[in-house]
């Protein structure tokens, strides 16, 4: 199974969500970087955003009017 890491502006979810969506249906949730899911709660943003830009398959870097 691929990993997939989805880089955004948080502004962009509308754009954004509908990929990671599908993403997630066609290679499951733990395969599938989304701060959404992949951040909880209590959980260190840097470190699990460190765990997820580890070793991806796939990087998506969404770049918009907001991220630039």
């Amino acid at each position: 199974m691929p990993t997939i890491f989805l880089s955004h502006n948080y502004q962009d979810k509308p754009v954004v969500e509908p990929v990671a969506l599908e993403l997630m249906r066609i290679y499951g949730q733990d395969s599938v970087f989304y701060d959404d899911w992949s951040i909880k709660p209590g959980d260190s943003i840097i470190g699990k955003m460190n765990e997820g830009l580890a070793a991806p398959d796939f990087f998506f870097f969404f770049v918009t009017e907001n991220s630039l």
